[in-house]
């Protein structure tokens, strides 16, 4: 093992910074840790291992995830490597009765409101409010930049950068939280329309006008094509999304609930 060790260790220090070599060679050497755990699900990326686990019982769930914690702990501890428990985090969603902890090694992890993983901002409530408000300013920062440089850009500068630093940010991820609330659709739209009104120079056109005259379509309609894209490639076995993949099962076509499929 300790041999094993210092060449994983001398592979991965050999690896250059940024590229993509690293994460691949972690995710192998952590490739065992899922044959430990049992009666629950992992998500890793590189060095962000995430358990996750679903039940109508919230003591069996804590249970569940507290000793499959454990397990995770010790095969870390088996493996030359440390959990960090002040980057771990416990997000609960479903109705409680109290605030929960869950006890992870020695520490205890209350549970959070929300969390941050992977780039999305998740609530326990699902709504990704939070997360769309900060894709929002992000996307307004951006947009100020350019309405300050408009008057030395030529159309086609200031539509290219309109696509790469503003629609950019929506981009991401969207099938996560494009069901969002009407309030934070409409905020997206606002921002939406100021942007194509700076490109175009064109401050009396509705909204739809816009859309039309560039092209395109708001933000959510994007979101609703690319989310009927991927689930054309579920029904013929095209999507390399294999977690989505799982998620639908076909009605049998001769049911009379057919359309529901």
């Amino acid at each position: 093992m300790n041999k094993d060790f210092s060449t994983w260790q001398e592979l991965l220090q050999g690896v250059p910074q940024g590229s993509v070599l690293g994460p691949i060679l972690f995710n192998i050497y952590l490739n065992d840790l899922f044959f430990f755990l049992n009666e629950i699900e992992v998500c890793n990326f590189a060095d962000d291992t995430t358990p996750f686990v679903c039940n109508k019982s919230l003591s069996e769930l804590l249970e569940k995830l507290e000793q499959n914690s454990e397990l995770a702990i010790q095969w870390f501890e088996n493996n030359y490597m440390k959990l960090n428990t002040d980057k771990c985090h416990l997000l609960m969603c479903g109705y409680k009765y109290e605030h929960q902890w869950a006890q992870i090694g020695k520490d205890k992890i209350w549970e959070e409101k929300e969390v941050r993983l992977l780039g999305i901002n998740i609530d326990n409530e699902l709504k990704f409010d939070q997360h769309i408000s900060n894709i929002c300013s992000k996307a307004n920062k951006n947009l100020s930049v350019l309405c300050r440089m408009k008057n030395i850009l030529t159309f086609q500068q200031r539509r290219i950068l309109f696509k790469s630093f503003f629609e950019a940010q929506f981009k991401y991820c969207p099938l996560i939280w494009m069901f969002c609330s009407i309030a934070a659709n409409t905020k997206i739209n606002n921002l939406h329309e100021r942007a194509l009104r700076t490109v175009y120079e064109d401050y009396t056109s509705s909204f739809d006008e816009l859309l039309t005259k560039d092209g395109s379509f708001s933000i959510h309609h994007q979101n609703i094509q690319t989310l009927a894209i991927e689930m054309f490639k579920i029904y013929n076995g095209f999507s390399q999304i294999f977690s989505f993949q799982d998620l639908f099962v076909n009605w049998n076509k001769n049911s009379s609930y057919f359309l529901r499929s």
